[in-house]
């Protein structure tokens, strides 16, 4: 199952942004990312994709996707703080049920969304 899913952040982005964070956390480090609508996009894809060639594979196990984006705003963050932020916006996904995403948008504010 995780090398399905390491497979499909492969077609989606490039490896040199892909990290395993352990156990079944991935990070992915997107550059030059100017609007919040483009990380909705990649977002939604992810989803999309993931319940399409990944959880129907796995039909007999219960599984979902979740996803905590944080943005680097202006007031220029280190990695530790911007992976926190993603962090924390992870986990309000996982408590809003799952199969969702969670924007950190460096403001303090936090919004989830899900397919």
């Amino acid at each position: 199952m995780l090398v399905a899913f390491s497979n499909l952040l492969k077609q989606l982005f490039s490896s040199e942004n892909l990290f395993r964070l352990g156990g079944d956390e991935f990070g992915i480090l997107l550059h030059h990312i100017e609007d919040k609508k483009t990380l909705k996009n990649y977002a939604e894809q992810l989803l999309s994709d993931f319940k399409e060639k990944v959880a129907t594979r796995f039909s007999d196990v219960k599984i979902s996707l979740s996803i905590g984006i944080a943005i680097n705003s202006c007031q220029s963050s280190d990695f530790g703080t911007l992976f926190k932020r993603a962090d924390m916006a992870l986990y309000e996904s996982k408590k809003s049920g799952k199969n969702a995403f969670t924007f950190w948008d460096g403001y303090g504010d936090i919004s989830s969304e899900g397919i």
